[in-house]
């Protein structure tokens, strides 16, 4: 088993819609979440955070908790049964780069939540999506007021 780590790069806008940004991969163009290697003496979060600004040219505020984890056969899926663990944290965009690392080999674009799902061919990254819409609407109920306040 090999980890690796993801982030979910998203933002809101005013009128509260949630949109995803999703970058294609390198080889067959399907739409995925940034995501890579763990770098050596690097938190899971922080590489995240990295590949988000690599391959998608994306900076932001990251999570300090995954939002969950999904798992990817290495090399294609192979027979050998290797996987990957994906740790994918959200990550609230605060700035789009015009020139990034990856913008020759990778195109980027935003997503609502339901286009996303639509466009996603990765069963495992589905199931993300659906968690991180759960994780969202988690986070909103919990930075609402009690009655108490």
């Amino acid at each position: 088993m090999t980890l690796q780590s993801a982030a979910i790069p998203y933002r809101i806008d005013e009128a509260g819609e949630v949109a995803v940004l999703l970058v294609s991969s390198r080889t067959q163009g399907r739409w995925i979440l940034p995501k890579g290697k763990i770098g050596a003496r690097m938190m899971a979060r922080r590489s995240a955070e990295r590949e988000a600004f690599e391959e998608a040219g994306v900076l932001g505020r990251i999570g300090r908790e995954p939002v969950g984890s999904y798992r990817q056969p290495i090399g294609g899926g192979t027979d050998r049964g290797e996987v990957l663990v994906v740790h994918a944290f959200a990550l609230r965009v605060t700035d789009e780069l015009d020139v990034w690392q990856e913008m020759h080999q990778r195109q980027r674009k935003w997503f609502t939540i339901k286009e996303a799902l639509r466009a996603v061919r990765d069963p495992e990254i589905k199931k993300m999506i659906r968690k991180f819409r759960s994780y969202l609407k988690q986070s909103a109920r919990s930075e609402m007021p009690s009655a108490a306040d």
